[in-house]
């Protein structure tokens, strides 16, 4: 469980079988452990383990996420940016995830943007485009490359 200081609530997991383990708080701030949650342990994270973005909330066609891009640029030139997380669903929609950490500031204010940004950029891709970026990211990532491509 990762914390900041302000939690003082236990929190448990409960197990398919019923038991129930108390979780060990992490605090963020923490000088040994903070340099390890990062944005990028954030985007593993969810690469990892998609089913932590509550699509379903959303509806049946959300949901389950397929992880086919990491880092993918878009835009050009000084317009350049990185979509973190990149899904395909089932029925061939597409989601965008921009990971910001609680404790950067700037993702208030620029997240929102930020999507709307990449968003505009992905609605101009076909699906060869689509399937050159998700064959980048099963060849650069899926393998452990971890970095950014362009395509």
């Amino acid at each position: 469980m990762i914390s900041n200081e302000k939690s003082t609530h236990d929190v448990f997991l409960l197990t398919e079988n019923g038991e129930s383990v108390k979780l060990k708080r992490v605090p963020f701030t923490n000088k040994e452990s903070a340099s390890s949650f990062d944005e990028l342990w954030l985007q593993e994270l969810i690469e990892k383990y998609p089913e932590i973005i509550p699509t379903s909330q959303l509806g049946g066609d959300y949901t389950p996420l397929i992880c086919i891009g990491r880092e993918v640029a878009v835009g050009s030139g000084e317009n350049t940016g990185y979509i973190d997380n990149l899904y395909i669903t089932p029925s061939g929609m597409i989601v965008i995830v921009e990971t910001k950490l609680f404790r950067n500031q700037e993702a208030r204010r620029t997240v929102i943007a930020q999507i709307i940004d990449y968003a505009k950029e992905v609605q101009k891709w076909d699906a060869e485009k689509l399937d050159k970026i998700a064959q980048g990211y099963f060849d650069n990532f899926a393998g452990g490359g971890g970095k950014h491509y362009h395509i």
